[in-house]
């Protein structure tokens, strides 16, 4: 549980300062939470989806170059768009298939990630929620739950300690 705080600090601190580390950090831990949350409840609590969208946020301000804009823009565009996806899950199905905490989560995860982050980090959430099912052995059918959020939240803590890591050459 600890390892998510750690290695976030240490990836931070590798390209940013002490104040966009603690920041960072932060956002690990909203992460790591809502993770747990996902995993134990089927719930991703308001506190930590609009901790992690708040703490984001402030790190695309302290961070450089500072660009609240596009973290903000990126992060409406994520929520719209798993809202979207709900909506018509719901008109198809008749019933939600995605949670409004998803929908929320997105917001914080695009804020984090940013408008090069947001796809990437959505293909690989949906790759660890499809490996999940698998490696649970349930049937999928309509009344399936998976914790999406969960895949959600590691998928974007993933691709931040990517987007971290210098490039070769």
């Amino acid at each position: 549980m600890l390892s998510v705080p750690v290695v976030t600090f240490v990836a931070a601190r590798l390209s940013l300062g002490w104040a966009e580390s603690i920041l960072a950090t932060l956002c690990g831990l909203c992460l790591m939470s809502l993770i747990t949350c996902d995993l134990l409840r089927f719930r991703l609590p308001d506190p930590l989806t609009g901790g992690l969208l708040i703490s984001a946020l402030a790190l695309s301000v302290a961070a450089p170059p500072p660009d609240w804009r596009a973290a903000l823009a990126t992060g409406l565009v994520c929520a719209a768009l798993l809202w979207a996806l709900r909506a018509g899950y719901r008109a198809l199905r008749g019933q939600h298939g995605l949670g409004l905490g998803d929908v929320k989560l997105a917001a914080g995860i695009g804020a984090l990630t940013g408008p090069f982050g947001a796809a990437p980090t959505l293909l690989l959430a949906s790759l660890i929620a499809l490996g999940w099912a698998i490696v649970q052995k349930r049937p999928l059918s309509r009344q399936a739950r998976l914790p999406f959020g969960a895949a959600l939240a590691a998928a974007a803590w993933l691709v931040w300690i990517w987007q971290r890591i210098p490039p070769a050459g």
